[in-house]
């Protein structure tokens, strides 16, 4: 009969522990399975971002290419002023 309450306080322990032991387990789990979808929410997130710069960069170039296309054609016309100009400027030479 003296050890009834020994064996009772054993197995009251060997439960307790095995219960702390299967809560930790079951809380390192669930924080594993929350890091998870915390990344996924942040692939999803980036993925967004990276689309929407992508399709930004798309719209910049384009935008470049325009002005560039002015811009050769400013040049191209800056270049035949210059001729005219340099032309006219040896006529009234020669002709001073």
């Amino acid at each position: 009969m003296g050890d009834a309450p020994v064996l009772v306080g054993m197995c009251a322990a060997i439960v307790s522990i095995a219960a702390f032991w299967l809560a930790a387990r079951a809380a390192r789990a669930q924080a594993y399975a929350g890091v998870h979808a915390v990344d996924a929410e942040a692939y999803t997130r980036a993925a967004a971002i990276y689309e929407d710069t992508i399709a930004n960069l798309r719209t910049d170039i384009t935008s470049l290419r325009v002005d560039l296309a002015d811009c050769r054609t400013e040049i191209r016309d800056l270049r035949v002023a210059n001729e005219v100009l340099t032309a006219e400027i040896r006529v009234m030479r020669g002709s001073a």
